[in-house]
């Protein structure tokens, strides 16, 4: 969020690299997640666990459109915009209902 922001304010940076903590936990200012916890995709929790005033609002607020990005998937109503065909839907149920429903 912070480049998109001020990505037009740096004129002479031609790249920019979103690396999150890696800094912190190469400086050892803060700890990783635990292995097993990294692995099974949970290092996200471990954060907000160990930094919950900081982290709340951007797991709760800023991730959501992602997370409903990630259940539109699963359960197959996420229409790929890059499809060769958009009018292709991954839900052949969804797509019937659309079409009766028209």
């Amino acid at each position: 969020m912070w480049i998109s922001k001020y990505k037009d304010k740096l004129k002479n940076i031609k790249i920019f690299l979103a690396i999150g903590a890696t800094i912190n936990f190469e400086a050892g200012t803060i700890t990783r997640a635990p292995k097993w916890m990294s692995q099974v995709g949970l290092e996200w929790l471990y954060r907000l666990s160990t930094e919950p005033t900081r982290l709340w609002k951007r797991y709760l607020f800023d991730a959501t459109p992602f997370f409903w990005l990630v259940l539109k998937q699963k359960f197959r109503f996420y229409k790929n915009p890059w499809s060769a065909d958009a009018n292709i839907s991954a839900n052949p149920i969804a797509e019937y209902e659309r079409a009766r429903l028209q």
